[in-house]
């Protein structure tokens, strides 16, 4: 008909293709735009003194999905006035497709050595399960153009029963997971096992510098007592180092796992990431 284009099947072939790369190009330049490490970030100090959470206001920080998931309480705090009360049911909405009430920093340089420090409150009437709560991690950036996405992180804490799991994996190969398969890892380590506190402040303070080599350092105080060291990888093969994130987060809820807990609380205080040189 006069006044129409015809595309030709070839041409639209050649057009759809075009569309896809343009697109997939677009991807990669806004993830690593967005995860690009900030220097701000070097010397990252939140006492939430300013009685609301403006510490952590850039895109992305806030993994919360309710009014009640993360907010600022003069019930318990490690530095007064105020902590963070962090809160997670077990019906809630899920947030980046999992059950989780987190705040987050940003990725940091490979090979550089920080010092991360926080302090977590567990209620007195927090109960055991065997669904493990991970109250804080490292969390991979996964490359998502490379179609990653991991079911295991480099590190965290999990409170596992009655127990605190700090646990490391790596791994150094280019693609640690393809579609549909589930992650496999060159190595993992559990760093310590510590009986929960309830009822009570425990302050950690973690040395990390993330590597693929022998330079990686892994060093976990508790309480101002070294527990747990891990020395050489302890990352996974991807363009950015894990990032550190506070809060609770249980995965098995998002799964159907069913336990008689319906809710978590666990405050958070006086957290700091600082960039240190090897002479600290």
């Amino acid at each position: 008909m006069k006044g129409l284009v015809e595309f030709k099947p070839r041409a639209w072939l050649l057009f759809a293709i075009s569309a896809l790369i343009v697109g997939y190009v677009l991807l990669v330049a806004v993830f690593f735009v967005y995860n690009f490490s900030d220097p701000a970030q070097d010397r990252f100090v939140s006492d939430f003194e300013t009685a609301d959470l403006s510490e952590w206001n850039w895109l992305g920080a806030r993994q919360l999905c309710c009014s009640y998931s993360a907010t600022l309480s003069n019930d318990q705090a490690r530095t007064p006035p105020y902590s963070v009360r962090f809160e997670l049911r077990r019906d809630d909405p899920h947030v980046r497709g999992s059950s989780r009430a987190e705040v987050r920093l940003k990725s940091v340089p490979w090979h550089t050595l920080y010092e991360v420090q926080f302090s977590t409150f567990l209620p007195a009437d927090w109960r055991a399960d065997d669904i493990p709560v991970t109250i804080a991690q490292w969390h991979n950036v996964n490359d998502l153009f490379m179609f990653e996405k991991y079911d295991v992180v480099p590190l965290r804490i999990a409170v596992v029963g009655d127990e605190y799991w700090v646990i490391n994996h790596w791994d150094r190969r280019f693609l640690s997971r393809l579609p549909g398969q589930a992650t496999t890892v060159d190595g993992y380590k559990v760093l310590a096992k510590l009986p929960v506190d309830r009822g009570r402040w425990a302050d950690w303070r973690f040395r990390v510098r993330w590597s693929l080599g022998s330079d990686g350092l892994l060093e976990v105080w508790k309480d101002g007592k070294r527990v747990g060291q891990n020395e050489g990888p302890n990352a996974f093969n991807d363009a950015f180092t894990p990032y550190f994130k506070i809060g609770v987060y249980v995965p098995g809820w998002a799964v159907g796992k069913r336990s008689d807990v319906v809710s978590r609380v666990m405050f958070a205080d006086r957290i700091r990431q600082i960039r240190i040189t090897d002479q600290n």
